[in-house]
């Protein structure tokens, strides 16, 4: 069970750092395919309206993969 926690967590911290980079770099095909709002910003960096979301993925992927490592020492 902890193995299938840390792969878990691994993509989904991998799948936030991707939605990040899109958004970072404007890529916003495929961010308007997940449904997400896209504004340029007075800078004239296109940013998301919620740009909160990749954190959100992140912090739930590093927590699984925490219980993961964590389950994982506890079952030694």
């Amino acid at each position: 069970m902890s193995n299938v926690a840390k792969v878990i967590g691994i993509l989904v911290v991998v799948v936030g750092f991707l939605a990040f980079v899109h958004t970072t770099f404007g890529y916003e095909d495929a961010v308007k395919k997940l449904g997400l709002n896209v504004y340029t910003s007075p800078e004239g960096k296109k940013t998301l309206e919620h740009w909160g979301i990749e954190a959100v993925i992140i912090g739930i992927g590093l927590g699984i993969l925490a219980l993961g490592i964590w389950h994982g020492r506890r079952s030694d």
